[in-house]
């Protein structure tokens, strides 16, 4: 039993490391998840791999969200974009719970600072997002969350929530 452990170590660590090399991007579960099947599937680990795959999903979210540069009251800024057409949506704010949640539940979770609470996009308006992938930038104080938006991104119903333009010029 101990080769079985200590070979899903050294399994468990080439995915960190096939993960790592990611340029900052957090990869999802499944593309992870695919890694590791494609290093242990010809192995004789392939009947622990349920346990392995727990092991690094758990771990992987973990590592990331510990790693980001959380502001004074634990939050940092999300930019959301749209993954079809790269329209910038709108900007909101995570903290580590939210994050944790968005990533095992592929659907944007945000935290409201004028609430207080947690929120998910469209749980009154019907107005959906679905997250396609989660990036941290390089200072890694800042996420990008490309989604597939469902209906209007803006509380005000417009499509997203810039539509105001400062620089005194038409549009």
């Amino acid at each position: 039993m101990l080769d079985v452990i200590m070979a899903l170590q050294q399994a468990y660590n080439a995915c960190l490391q096939h993960q790592i090399h990611s340029a900052g991007r957090i990869c999802k579960r499944t593309e992870v998840r695919q890694y590791l099947i494609a290093t242990i599937t010809h192995s004789h680990l392939f009947p622990h791999f349920q346990q392995l795959d727990t092991m690094l999903s758990q771990t992987l979210t973990e590592e990331h969200i510990a790693s980001i540069a959380w502001n004074e009251q634990g939050l940092t800024p999300v930019v959301v974009q749209d993954a079809k057409n790269k329209t910038v949506l709108m900007l909101a704010w995570v903290n580590q719970h939210s994050l944790a949640l968005t990533l095992s539940e592929n659907r944007p979770v945000y935290w409201s600072r004028s609430r207080g609470r947690l929120w998910r996009k469209g749980e009154s308006s019907g107005n959906t997002q679905q997250l396609v992938s989660a990036w941290l930038d390089c200072d890694r104080d800042t996420l990008l969350f490309k989604v597939y938006q469902k209906g209007c991104a803006c509380h005000t119903g417009a499509a997203n929530c810039f539509f105001t333009r400062i620089d005194g010029e038409d549009s």
